[in-house]
This record gives structure tokens, C-alpha cells and sequence, in this order.
């Protein structure tokens, strides 16, 4: 149970950071177009950095590592979260 804890805490950490740095990025490319469209992404980013256990992109990475071909994986492991939130 120690390896799943462990490689969980990995995945929570990479889905973690990946989703600060997509939410810095889509903040400040609002505040471009329009202060209540950055508003929008910062209440966005506020549900979805709320917490929880990330088991989607957990899941997702998990499934990957059994048949790993190369690449990148979080950004699809976040994309999961993103569309659950």
C-alpha cells in the first residue's frame, strides 16, 4: 500500500503544479482581454485547487505506467481533472 501511497503523492504533485502553472497562464491572459475574464479564470482556479484527492489524473497516470510508450502524460492526467471540475 506504501508504493500506491507514494505514487499517488507523485501524481498529485505533478497534476498539482501543472494546473498552477495553466491557471498563472490563463489569468494573466485575461486580464488582457478583460478584468471580469480574469475574474472568471480565478474563480475557475478556486474550484478546482480546492482540494481533493485527484484520483482521476491518478488513474490516468496509473493506466499509463502499465503500457508506458513515451511522452508527457500530466497535461492529459490534468485535462481529466479539469473537465471533472
Amino acid at each position: 500500500m506504501n508504493a500506491l501511497s507514494a505514487t499517488h503523492q507523485k501524481a498529485i504533485s505533478g497534476v498539482e503544479a501543472y494546473l498552477t502553472d495553466f491557471f498563472e497562464q490563463s489569468i494573466a491572459n485575461s486580464e488582457a482581454i478583460d478584468p471580469s475574464y480574469a475574474r472568471l479564470w480565478q474563480n475557475i482556479r478556486g474550484v478546482t485547487m480546492a482540494g481533493g484527492k485527484r484520483l482521476r489524473p491518478y488513474l490516468v497516470l496509473l493506466s499509463y505506467s502499465l503500457n508506458e510508450n513515451g511522452g508527457d502524460i500530466v497535461p492529459v492526467a490534468t485535462a481529466y481533472e479539469l473537465l471533472q471540475a
